[in-house]
């Protein structure tokens, strides 16, 4: 997953430059953005209450295709008829703008079905949608390139038709898990997610906007080439965050399965003092090899993204230490 991942985003950026790396990255974070603004924390507590009642899947798995489509629908018009100015600051075309508009419901329905799988404890089936999605996502763009079709927005669509494809997948997954049944609407059930997962929501979402939105105010500040070069750093910092984020996905379905406090807190502390030697080699690592890697993967015309990645490499450290913190918490009832 982590190759391929590194993998489009080296082509992408090789393929349209400083320039179109800046354009493509701000369209992606501003997407990425209309999806944790209208996830509401279900993702965390589709995991949580698929796993207390297993009986509880028909009806989340409908519910979370319903909050998916509004959900979806709403947080795009409100970029579509509010951002519109604020778009075209960042450069955003009207074609990926209409992208836009079908990514943010797919995206939200995507992160629901994760959040299932997970609760299921199919790891297996949660692994090979991200298998799917990242690979996918690299061969389109591969097929792209070499059909010389390759700007900001196929390179936008092509990501986009990986994502569908995976929600497609996960859907699949639970709809055969669920004996072949989507399930009925439960508002109760529905109204009892919410009250939960809109605590790790709250908590989660704005230090997420931090993460994104510098990229977003990068690019209204400074132009699209100086974007291009942070956005370099930040997919360097992501690939060294896939690590606190699988553990952190795993540690939740194991902390939603222990009842016992006292228990759940030394699985924590134990996950926590592993992840800290991990880290702290693998961002001392990073530090060291951050220009020989850029000039490898992207090409000496990236090399200005050095500085800034090595930047952000104290902020990651202690960013992969809170998430395991956050789904703690989230395992909490």
């Amino acid at each position: 997953v982590a190759i391929a991942l590194m993998g489009a985003n080296v082509l992408i950026a090789r393929t349209l430059g400083p320039d179109g790396q800046g354009l493509y990255a701000a369209a992606i974070a501003l997407t990425t953005v209309g999806v944790q603004l209208g996830n509401f924390g279900l993702h965390t507590s589709n995991t949580f209450f698929v796993f207390l009642n297993r009986n509880n899947l028909g009806a989340l798995l409908c519910n979370s295709l319903v909050v998916a489509l509004f959900a979806g629908v709403i947080v795009s018009l409100v970029f579509f008829f509010f951002f519109e100015y604020f778009l075209q600051k960042l450069g955003v075309n009207s074609s990926i703008v209409q992208f836009i508009l079908i990514w943010v419901p797919m995206g939200l329905a995507l992160v629901y079905f994760q959040g299932l799988l997970v609760g299921l404890q199919n790891i297996k089936a949660y692994n090979l949608v991200e298998i799917l999605q990242r690979l996918g996502q690299l061969l389109l763009l591969v097929l792209i390139t070499i059909l010389g079709l390759a700007s900001v927005q196929s390179m936008y669509f092509g990501s986009l038709l990986a994502l569908g494809l995976s929600a497609l997948m996960a859907f699949i997954f639970l709809y055969r898990i669920n004996n072949n049944k989507i399930g009925v609407f439960s508002f109760p059930l529905l109204r009892t997610t919410f009250k939960y997962g809109i605590h790790v929501y709250l908590a989660a979402l704005f230090s997420f906007l931090v993460l994104k939105i510098d990229l977003l105010m990068v690019k209204a500040m400074c132009g699209a080439t100086p974007a291009g070069f942070y956005s370099v750093a930040v997919t360097l910092g992501d690939a060294l965050f896939i690590l606190p984020t699988t553990v952190g996905v795993i540690l939740l379905s194991k902390l939603s399965a222990e009842n016992n406090w006292l228990v759940r807190r030394q699985l924590l502390l134990k996950v926590l003092g592993i992840l800290t030697v991990l880290m702290l080699g693998l961002v001392g690592v990073a530090a060291f090899a951050a220009a020989p890697m850029v000039h490898l993967l992207f090409g000496d015309i990236y090399l200005p993204s050095v500085d800034s990645f090595i930047w952000l490499l104290p902020g990651i450290f202690l960013l992969s230490l809170s998430t395991s913190m956050q789904n703690y918490l989230a395992a909490l009832r």
